[in-house]
C-alpha cells in the first residue's frame, strides 16, 4: 500500500491519473476499490468479532432502527449533489462546487431537526401505546437514540466538495486511504467506549465520530480549493433541475434498500432483528462491494463514455458486469450452503439465528451484480425511468413481506426479504433491455455460475464435516 501522505488542499490542477486513457484510469480506480474493500471488510469482520462478544444482539437490533432512520432522511432528502458534480460539464468550476456546498450543508441542518421531529413521534407513539409491544420500535431507547444521531446529519452536511472531485475524476486511491483511516478511527472509538460501557450508546458515539473524521480529512486530506460559502442562483436551477429526479429516485431507493430494515422492525422483537441485521452485515460485505465499484467507479465511467462515445455504454457496461457476475453468482451459491457454518464458527450461540438468514440473504447477492445498470441511467440522464424501476421494486417488497409474515412468521417474512430482490434483478432486466442495452447471450451465463458456487459450498462443507469427524 503507498504510503500514506498529506496531499496538497490547495493542488486544483487534475492529478495525473486524469492524462491516461478512460480504461487505464477505471482499472486504477477499480484496483483500489478492491484493495479498500477487501481490507476495509477484514477490519469490520475483526471489529464485529469483539463487539458482538461485547454487546448483545438486542443492541444491533435497536441501532438498526436508528441507522434506517438517519438514513431515510438523507435519501427522502438527496438532491443529487454528488452525481450531478460528476455528470456535469461544470462538475469542477469552483462556483459550482460552492454553491452545491452551501445546499449540502442546509440540507443538513434540515435533516437534524427532521430527526429530532421523528423522535418525538416516536416518543409519544410509544407512550400512547400506538406501537406494536413485541417490535424493536416499541424499545424505549429508540426515540433518544434517534434523536442523538441526528447530529451525524450536521456534521456530514460540511464534508467537502473535495470528495466529488476525487470520484469524478477517478482518483479512488485517495478516497480509498480516507475511508480506511475514517474505519481504523470509529473501530477504536467503540471499542474503547464498549470496553467502559457496553451499551447502545458506543454503535451511535461511533458513527458520529466517524463522520467528524471524515469531514475533517475531507477538507484537509484530499486536493482540489477549499470550500467557502457562495450563491448563484443559475447554478442552483441547474442543481435542482437535476437533482429532482434523483430525490424521486432516491426516495424509492431507500424505501426499496431499508424496506426490510422497516418493515421487519415492526415485526420481530430486538434480539431476532440483531440477528437479521447480523446476517445482512456478513452479506453486506460482499453486496457493498460491488454498490461501492458502481457508485465511485463505475458511474463516472459512463458519464465519460456517454458524454464522448454513448455508442460504447452497452459495451463498457458488460465489460465492468463480468467480474461482478463472476464474483456475486459464485458467492451466493456458496454462502447458500455454508450460511450456517459461517455464523456458527465466527459468532457465539445469541446469534444462531443468524446462519439460516444468511443462507437465505445470499440470494440478494444474485440481483446485486444488476445494480451497475443503476448507475448507467444516471449517468446517461435516464433518471425518470430509473424513479420508475425503483416505484416497481417498491411495491413488490412491501406487499411481500407482510405476506411473508403473514403466513410463515420470521421465516416467510426473511424469505419475502430475498424474493422481492430477485424481482428486483428481473425488474432491471426488462428495463436494460427497453433501452437497449441487454444482450441474452452474456446473462444466460447466470446459470451455471451460480450452480458452481453451490457445488463448491457443499465440496467446503464436506470437507470441513470431515475433518471434524476424524
Amino acid at each position: 500500500m503507498p504510503r500514506l501522505t498529506p496531499l496538497d488542499p490547495t493542488a486544483t490542477d487534475p492529478p495525473p491519473l486524469m492524462q491516461t486513457g478512460l480504461k487505464q484510469r477505471f482499472l486504477q480506480a477499480a484496483g483500489w476499490m478492491a484493495f479498500g474493500h477487501v481490507l476495509s471488510q477484514v477490519i469490520r469482520l475483526g471489529s464485529s468479532l469483539i463487539l458482538t462478544r461485547l454487546l448483545a444482539p438486542e443492541l444491533y437490533g435497536v441501532m438498526s432502527v436508528g441507522y434506517v432512520v438517519m438514513s431515510g432522511l438523507a435519501m427522502f432528502s438527496d438532491l443529487g449533489l454528488s452525481q450531478g458534480a460528476i455528470q456535469s460539464r461544470r462538475g469542477e468550476e469552483p462556483r459550482f462546487l460552492n454553491v452545491s456546498w452551501v445546499v449540502q450543508i442546509a440540507r443538513g441542518f434540515v435533516l437534524a431537526i427532521a430527526g429530532l421531529l421523528i423522535a418525538g413521534l416516536l416518543k409519544i407513539a410509544g407512550g400512547q401505546g400506538w406501537l406494536p409491544a413485541h417490535s424493536v420500535y416499541a424499545e424505549p431507547l429508540v426515540p433518544s437514540l434517534v434523536a442523538v444521531i441526528s447530529i451525524f446529519a450536521i456534521v456530514s452536511g460540511f464534508e467537502s466538495t473535495k470528495v466529488w472531485v476525487a470520484r469524478r475524476r477517478l482518483s479512488l486511491g485517495d478516497l480509498t486511504k480516507l475511508e480506511l483511516i475514517c474505519q481504523v478511527a470509529t473501530i477504536l472509538f467503540q471499542l474503547g467506549w464498549a470496553l467502559v460501557s457496553p451499551t447502545v450508546w458506543t454503535l451511535a458515539g461511533g458513527w458520529i465520530f466517524g463522520g467528524l473524521v471524515r469531514t475533517s480529512l475531507s477538507h484537509f486530506w484530499l486536493r482540489g480549493p477549499p470550500n467557502r460559502f457562495e450563491w448563484d442562483r443559475e447554478v442552483f436551477r441547474e442543481v435542482f433541475a437535476f437533482g429532482k429526479w434523483v430525490t424521486l429516485s432516491s426516495a424509492f431507493s431507500f424505501l426499496l434498500t431499508s424496506g426490510d430494515t422497516l418493515l421487519l422492525g415492526g415485526l420481530l422483537d430486538t434480539k431476532l432483528m440483531g440477528s437479521y441485521a447480523l446476517a445482512m452485515m456478513l452479506v453486506g460485505a460482499w453486496r457493498s462491494a460491488v454498490t461501492s465499484l458502481a457508485a465511485q467507479a463505475a458511474l463516472p465511467a459512463f458519464a465519460e463514455v456517454h458524454r464522448e462515445r454513448p455508442e460504447r455504454v452497452r459495451a463498457i457496461l458488460y465489460r465492468i458486469r463480468q467480474p461482478l457476475d463472476v464474483f456475486c453468482l459464485v458467492v451466493a451459491g456458496a454462502l447458500m450452503v455454508l450460511g450456517e457454518l459461517v455464523v456458527h464458527t465466527l459468532y457465539d450461540n445469541r446469534y444462531a439465528a443468524a446462519g439460516w438468514m444468511l443462507s437465505v440473504m445470499s440470494l440478494t447477492l444474485v440481483s446485486t451484480r444488476l445494480s451497475v445498470f443503476d448507475h448507467c441511467l444516471v449517468a446517461t440522464g435516464r433518471v425518470k425511468l430509473l424513479s420508475v424501476l425503483n416505484g416497481l421494486r417498491l411495491i413488490t417488497l412491501y406487499v411481500s413481506v407482510p405476506i411473508g409474515y403473514h403466513l410463515y412468521g420470521a421465516i416467510g417474512a426473511v424469505y419475502a426479504v430475498a424474493a422481492s430482490q430477485l424481482f428486483n434483478g428481473a425488474a432491471m432486466l426488462i428495463a436494460q433491455a427497453r433501452v437497449g442495452l441487454l444482450e441474452i447471450r452474456r446473462e444466460i451465463i447466470a446459470i451455471p455460475l451460480y450452480a458452481g458456487g453451490v457445488a463448491g459450498g457443499y465440496g467446503l462443507l464436506a470437507i470441513v464435516q470431515l475433518w471434524k469427524a476424524g
